[in-house]
């Protein structure tokens, strides 16, 4: 029997233009990969505005996530960022889903499928 695998989850880059926002809601879990330029980065409850460069990455777990392109420090001029967001986790299909989390509106006990069939 073949080996499975692994999942692959598709990738796209996305770009934010010089001074250009962007709100993020990621409750399911995303990682921001940083391609090129300078992202400026804000979410609710973080009392640290971060930056991002070209290289780094962080993990997303809220909603109202605000991100924008920025100058790069020591850069001259504004520039476009470039970015990635991954999600955490493989999506889950609705088949694997439904085996890993039964409706349990459909579960009845013996006694109970006893009265229904009289």
């Amino acid at each position: 029997m073949p080996a499975k695998s692994p999942a692959r989850t598709l990738t796209h880059t996305l770009t934010l233009l010089a001074r250009q926002t962007r709100m993020i809601n990621a409750s399911e879990g995303l990682r921001l990969q940083v391609v090129s330029g300078c992202l400026w980065l804000t979410r609710p409850g973080d009392a640290v505005d971060r930056f991002l460069v070209a290289g780094s990455s962080i993990e997303l777990h809220e909603n109202q996530v605000l991100i924008q392109s920025d100058r790069h420090p020591g850069a001259q001029g504004l520039e476009a960022a470039r970015y990635s967001l991954v999600p955490l986790r493989a999506p889950v299909s609705r088949a694997s889903a439904a085996i890993a989390a039964p409706d349990r509106t459909l579960t009845v006990s013996a006694c109970q499928a006893a009265t229904l069939l009289q």
